[in-house]
Formats: C-alpha cells, sequence, structure tokens
C-alpha cells in the first residue's frame, strides 16, 4: 500500500475481473506520518508486543535480518514489534567525546516508536536483548530503566566492555578515563537496592565463547543479589550460527510469556 507515485486507492481499485489475493502492508516508510500504511497501523493495528535489540561492535542493525532468520521467528510469535537500534560503536554509552547514544537508544527510540507505532507502553509487554556489545547494553539497558522491562535477554554480553577495545583513543573517547557509574553493568548490580524491582535476565552464551566468564561472573553476582537470573551454555562460539539460535530462543521465550 501507499506511496506517492502509486498510492493505496490506485492498487485497490481493480477491474471488476481481478480481485486481491495478497495484501502487503509496510508500517513505516519515508513520508512518516502521512502514508496510507502508517494511519492503518496506528488505527487498526493491535497494540504489539515490543522487543529492542541492539548489535555487536562491529555489526549494524540490519545484520539481524542479514544473519539470522529473526523475521521468521518473530512472525511466529505474532504481534511483535521488534526494533533494530543503531549504537555504532558507541557501547550504548553517552560517550566521553559527546556523542549521547544512551540517551538515544535509551530514551528517545522508545519514545518515537510509542508515538509513532501501535504498540503497548506496558512493562509486561516490553523486552530487550542484543548480541555481544549488544548484550552488554542490554543489561545496561534493564539495569537503568528496570520499570521499563519484563525480561532482558544478553547474548554473548560482553560485559567488560573495556577490555574488548583494542584502541586506546577509541576506549578514551566512549569512556574517558575511567568508565563511569552507568557504564558498569557489575556496579550496577551490586548497588541494586531491591532486586525485585528488576526483570528477569536471561542470559545465552556458549561454551565456547570469549566472552563465557564474563558471563558467569555477572551471572553470579546477580544470583548473589537475588536477581531473578538464569544462565544458559549451550554449545556454540562469539559468531552467527550462535545467535541465530539464541535469538530463536529469545522469541520462543516471549511468546511463552503471554
Amino acid at each position: 500500500l501507499g506511496g506517492a507515485g502509486f498510492p493505496a486507492h490506485g492498487k485497490l481499485n481493480l477491474p471488476p475481473d481481478k480481485k486481491i489475493d495478497t495484501l502487503i502492508v509496510n508500517v513505516a516508510e519515508c513520508e512518516p506520518y502521512i502514508t496510507s500504511d502508517h494511519r492503518e497501523a496506528l488505527e487498526n493495528g493491535k497494540n504489539a508486543r515490543v522487543l529492542y535489540l541492539l548489535h555487536g561492535l562491529s555489526d549494524a542493525p540490519s545484520v539481524w535480518l542479514h544473519r539470522t532468520n529473526l523475521e521468521r521467528y518473530a512472525e511466529a510469535v505474532g504481534n511483535l514489534c521488534v526494533v533494530l537500534v543503531s549504537g555504532h560503536r558507541s557501547w550504548y554509552a553517552n560517550t566521553a567525546a559527546g556523542l549521547d547514544y544512551a540517551t538515544f537508544v535509551f530514551e528517545e527510540i522508545p519514545r518515537k516508536i510509542e508515538n509513532m507505532f501501535r504498540v503497548s507502553t506496558r512493562r509486561e509487554d516490553t523486552f530487550v536483548a542484543g548480541n555481544s556489545m549488544g548484550g552488554y547494553g542490554a543489561a545496561k539497558f534493564a539495569l537503568l530503566y528496570p520499570e521499563k522491562f519484563r525480561a532482558a535477554f544478553p547474548l554473548s554480553g560482553a560485559f567488560h566492555a573495556e577490555k574488548y577495545i583494542a584502541n586506546e583513543a577509541e576506549r578514551r573517547a566512549v569512556f574517558g578515563d575511567e568508565p563511569k557509574r552507568e557504564n558498569d553493568v557489575f556496579s550496577l548490580v551490586s548497588e541494586a537496592e531491591n532486586s525485585a524491582d528488576y526483570p528477569k535476565f536471561e542470559l545465552i552464551c556458549g561454551k565456547d565463547d570469549f566472552c563465557l566468564a564474563d558471563n558467569r561472573e555477572l551471572f553470579a553476582l546477580m544470583k548473589e543479589k537475588g536477581f531473578d537470573a538464569t544462565l544458559s551454555e549451550p554449545g556454540g562460539a562469539h559468531c552467527w550460527p550462535s545467535w541465530d539460535e539464541y535469538i530463536k530462543t529469545v522469541c520462543e521465550r516471549i511468546g511463552e510469556m503471554q
């Protein structure tokens, strides 16, 4: 539907001897707020549940579509809006160099999604996940904004963020001389006053993944602090075949949380 050059009414005004076999609706296009598809989503769509999905250090948001079967997994859940967010190489931080990615990802994007689309704003309908740097970001997102999420799914989380930045200039541009409290997920867990206020954390990291020690350390700290947390260690390494399996698991778990 939609399109300035071939608008919806022209596509639907068929000759008498023709009928519509398949209707494809784009929820957003290059003319937000005015397309017929957007109006259809707003006025007649259901309040979809939301999964914010973060990418890793060397990738971009679209990699989830290129390297996994995310669309098929999300479709099987039904009524799920997956938001692919760009964090570049920021570690989802308000960087020392002055780029406020944490504000953009954790505050501005959710506000924009809630204003533009027919999505649920209830905590029990909202989830966050990510891989590697995005796993760190997902954990940080849920720890800083626990009132927003029902569950967080860090996948191969690179939780000791600093040690994964090989270039000193880049490390200083992101974190400065030392990471602030809000960029240290271990500090955020240690300082949590009431673990019952936080969402469920389901960590997944493969047995051959170089981030496994990080995941075991964070999981142990979460259990010590009384968090509702699990750690799964399937076969797999720090790679896309593993993350394809993990995001399938995430979608299945969201489907179970009806």
